[in-house]
């Protein structure tokens, strides 16, 4: 299953392509395109599928990762940038980007092993590195690191908080 809308004029091409091809090969009864799904959708859908692919040519951060893993789906993305910032073999698999015969062997890979993904350990490895409070204690330091630069030794307290 496909799901998202096209945004841009050439990922609407591309959708167009691969709705062709899927016709092509005879593959309508294989692969469906859902479109744009409301939140609670996607969350269904990702904690129900077998996997989730990311086949990007470039990905700043690539946040469906993350929302994958928290919905306990291991992931299969290329190594384009933020990927690799998120993916280790403990949560998926990263492939070449432009590279079919190794995203296919990555999500062979992922299928024959999903017995050793966890998704008790996908949540936590999402949460632990992406999560709120995570993120935040990252962030608050950085600023207390900035502030010390420029007020000099006077170290300035930063809370983090759930609002």
């Amino acid at each position: 299953m496909l799901i998202g809308e096209a945004y841009y004029g050439r990922y609407r091409q591309e959708e167009l392509r691969l709705r062709n091809l899927t016709g092509d090969l005879n593959l309508q009864d294989r692969i469906s395109f859902a479109g744009k799904q409301p939140f609670t959708e996607l969350v269904r859908q990702m904690q129900r599928s077998a996997a989730l692919i990311l086949p990007s040519r470039a990905e700043s951060l690539g946040m469906v990762l993350v929302e994958a893993l928290a919905c306990g789906t291991p992931v299969v993305a290329t190594r384009c940038g933020g990927p690799e910032d998120i993916v280790n073999e403990q949560v998926g698999i990263l492939v070449p980007p432009e590279d079919p015969e190794a995203l296919a062997n990555g999500i062979e890979h992922v299928l024959d092993h999903r017995m050793d993904y966890d998704p008790v350990k996908l949540r936590a490895h999402a949460l632990e590195n992406f999560g709120l409070e995570s993120v935040g204690a990252r962030l608050a330091h950085v600023y207390q690191e900035v502030m010390l630069q420029f007020r000099g030794s006077v170290p300035v307290e930063l809370a983090v908080t759930n609002a």
